[in-house]
C-alpha cells in the first residue's frame, strides 16, 4: 500500500499538472483596481463625502479609467457581521 501511494502521488501531480489550466495569474490585464482612503475617526459625513468625490473627479479624468465607485462607512468595522 505504502509503494502505491509513494508511486501515485507523483503521477497524480504530474497528471494534474498537464490537465489543469495554467490560466493563474491572469494572463491579462483586468484592470480592476482596488484602493481605501482614511480620514479622521471624527471627521464629518458631509467632509468625507467632498473628499471621496474630489478622489473620483481625479480618477474620472484618467482617459484610462472606465469606470470607478466609492461607498462611506462610518467605521472599520460597519461592513462587517
Amino acid at each position: 500500500m505504502a509503494a502505491v501511494a509513494t508511486v501515485g502521488t507523483p503521477a497524480l501531480t504530474i497528471c494534474l499538472y498537464l490537465i489543469i489550466s495554467k490560466g493563474f495569474p491572469p494572463q491579462q490585464d483586468t484592470g480592476f483596481i482596488l484602493g481605501q482612503a482614511r480620514a479622521a475617526t471624527d471627521i464629518l459625513f458631509e467632509a468625507m463625502s467632498a473628499k471621496m468625490q474630489a478622489l473620483d473627479a481625479i480618477a474620472a479624468a484618467d482617459p484610462d479609467v472606465d469606470n470607478a465607485a466609492y461607498w462611506i462607512n462610518p467605521s472599520p468595522s460597519a461592513g462587517v457581521g
